[in-house]
């Protein structure tokens, strides 16, 4: 059974097919912006756990964030609503990147026979970490059969 890597190896490559993400990362949620290394912006896919819903399928919890860094500019503040940040195109950049994904992701796995929740939940990301990040992150399931793998013994 090779499920787990199958559907992470699936969404690295429609990740990397995106012009906007630079550095791709399999972390804990909390964990991936203690990298040293990471080129932003950063995409991020964490499953958590996994659940066998029949003898033949699993289903998987999947979060894919993008985050951007915030550049604060030190000048005077001429307008209020927008401050002196990139915060607003942060947040309409990483939407737009993983708007851009889930839509290629979920037009795939309708061909190989995988089911995804089909209202996925978003979730701000604000100033967030070391590196003060803005951005979001998806949230969804992923059914997919279980191949190459029997759980029946010989009298099944």
């Amino acid at each position: 059974m090779n499920a787990y890597t199958q559907l992470l190896r699936h969404i690295k490559e429609t990740a990397e097919a995106d012009h906007y993400i630079t550095t791709i990362l399999s972390r804990l949620p909390e964990d991936f912006d203690w990298e040293k290394g990471n080129i932003f912006p950063i995409f991020n896919v964490s499953i958590l756990s996994a659940e066998f819903t029949s003898t033949s399928t699993i289903k998987f919890p999947v979060t894919l964030t993008c985050v951007d860094k915030r550049d604060i500019n030190n000048e005077d503040v001429n307008d209020k609503f927008w401050s002196n940040d990139n915060e607003a195109d942060n947040h309409n950049a990483t939407l737009s990147a993983l708007s851009s994904i889930w839509i290629k992701l979920n037009r795939d796995y309708g061909k190989n026979n995988i089911t995804a929740s089909s209202n996925p939940s978003l979730s701000q990301i604000e100033f967030e970490g070391m590196n003060l990040m803005d951005g979001w992150s998806l949230s969804f399931d992923v059914e997919m059969p279980m191949e190459g793998i029997s759980l029946c013994s010989d009298q099944c």
